[in-house]
């Protein structure tokens, strides 16, 4: 037989066998028959997981889908009939609002899911947040805080970045007094018997926009070791208001060669967003300049009037 009838005849059986094997190899996404089998990916991004969320409550859904989403719902505590009406959507960016009609007082668990032409479909993870409604805030003083109170990455000021601070956000439920703040610190202070934190409080609506007021705190050198301790900074009850995002910035005042102050982070989770740098440039959020979740650890004691 010619050798290139040989070598036809051998490629033939190669790839008999491999279609006996594996089946034949079509488009990827779908099966034999052409229809899509991968169903979208879908994630609940606000609210943010563990948070405290007053009167009124925003659900934003990201889903994507390698054909077409159709549609998108959400549910609050596992029914997508919450406040009146259902919660669907076809038409991104997907979005829910909600007031006090549609949520109970403490835990409240969120997700959403998307379908796309073919009818598949996908469940985001389940988000818990506590809601509450501010007019029983009267007279009494809370922590406030977007972390999960514990120390895992510590942040140098001053370092090669050139960091002038670092900040943590908040939004207040009502108007009202911020108290205090304690932040988690340590440091090294080689040839300084004592460190002069500064903490400054800014407003603004999506990047600090004012100041507001300066807080100092003398801190014996010694007492800031490699680990992490809480320190407390008063403010005397400087009144601030709920239509503004409060930016605490942490920084060191007149610090020597050698000398450094670390702020102390959680892990980043869950991730919170609220944390960032401040440097010669501008405001940045730590996963914008460094690629990272972490929230700083800063708690704010606010008192509500009564």
């Amino acid at each position: 037989m010619p050798r290139g009838v040989l070598i036809g005849l051998a490629i033939l059986f190669v790839g008999i066998a491999l279609v006996s094997c594996e089946g034949p190899v079509g488009v990827p996404g779908v099966d034999a028959g052409g229809v899509d089998i991968i169903p979208p990916t879908v994630v609940v991004t606000r609210p943010v997981p563990l948070t405290q969320q007053w009167d009124s409550l925003l659900i934003v859904v990201k889903a994507v889908d390698n054909v077409a989403v159709t549609r998108v719902t959400a549910t609050v505590n596992g029914s997508v009939y919450t406040g009146g009406r259902y919660l669907v959507t076809t038409v991104p960016p997907y979005t829910f609002g909600l007031d006090s009609t549609g949520l109970s007082v403490g835990w409240n668990y969120i997700s959403a899911q998307a379908f796309d032409p073919a009818g598949n479909s996908s469940n985001a993870p389940t988000i818990p947040i506590w809601f509450g409604s501010s007019s029983v805030l009267r007279d009494t003083t809370t922590l406030v805080y977007t972390h999960n109170q514990r120390a895992d990455t510590s942040w140098t000021i001053p370092n090669a970045n050139r960091i002038r601070g670092y900040w943590s956000s908040f939004k207040p439920a009502k108007d009202c007094l911020l108290d205090t703040i304690r932040v988690q610190l340590s440091g090294h202070f080689a040839d300084t018997t004592e460190a002069l934190v500064t903490v400054t409080l800014w407003q603004g609506v999506s990047y600090p926009e004012q100041i507001v007021a300066q807080g100092e705190k003398t801190i014996p050198a010694i007492t800031l070791s490699a680990s992490a301790r809480w320190e407390w900074v008063e403010f005397n009850r400087i009144s601030i208001k709920r239509r503004y995002n409060y930016y605490l910035v942490i920084g060191l005042k007149e610090s020597l060669n050698g000398d450094t102050l670390r702020v102390w982070s959680d892990n980043g989770s869950p991730p919170y967003g609220n944390s960032g740098a401040f440097d010669d440039v501008g405001w940045h959020t730590l996963g914008d300049q460094f690629g990272a979740p972490n929230n700083f650890l800063v708690s704010s004691q606010l008192y509500y009037e009564p």
